[in-house]
């Protein structure tokens, strides 16, 4: 017997499955991804959180408060490659 530990995550993880049955061995956690505000807030840029209803009828004026802070597509591209897990 062994105390090995194995951690295996993203889509590898489906993989696994398929091809063996540990079904009494492993023990699963699902973490969400972060959305974007959540990863600059990582980056020590902090906003407010808007329901759709403030983004739908105030769009503008939430998006000139952003851009006077950051530009955001700058980050954007960081966050699509790398950011959206809690880790990166």
């Amino acid at each position: 017997m062994t105390n090995l530990k194995v951690i295996v995550s993203g889509s590898s993880l489906l993989q696994i499955y398929k091809e063996a049955d540990l079904s009494k061995r492993v023990y699963e956690i699902k973490v969400p991804i972060l959305s974007f505000r959540e990863f600059l807030e990582i980056k020590d840029y902090k906003f407010d959180k808007y329901s759709i209803g403030e983004i739908v009828y105030n769009h503008l004026e939430i998006a000139k408060t952003i851009s006077s802070q950051i530009k955001p597509l700058k980050y954007f591209k960081e966050y699509l490659e790398y950011g959206a897990y809690p880790f990166f």
